[in-house]
């Protein structure tokens, strides 16, 4: 509930999805977001990043920690991590 916030989304009208986070990244800092999960997944470690999204209130910023457990055949089978919204702070 609280990332629907942060990303300032209806949870009824949308689908957690990889796209629907990456296309609420700015622009300028996608590239660098989606390269750190990438290098995560491939590395098989945690990656922590600071990047700024865009909602309908405006830009805010978010620090994000994030892991991955793996199978074990090594392959991904879920992610978890924590969003927080460090706007005021930055």
């Amino acid at each position: 509930d609280e990332i629907f916030k942060i990303f300032d989304l209806d949870p009824a009208k949308s689908q957690p999805s990889y796209g629907l986070f990456i296309n609420a990244i700015h622009p300028e800092d996608r590239d660098r977001a989606d390269a750190a999960y990438s290098e995560s997944l491939e590395n098989m470690m945690p990656y922590n990043i600071i990047y700024r999204i865009v909602t309908r209130k405006g830009i805010r910023i978010v620090h994000e920690h994030c892991e991955t457990s793996y199978g074990e055949n090594g392959k991904p089978v879920g992610s978890l991590g924590i969003v927080q919204d460090i706007t005021e702070r930055k």
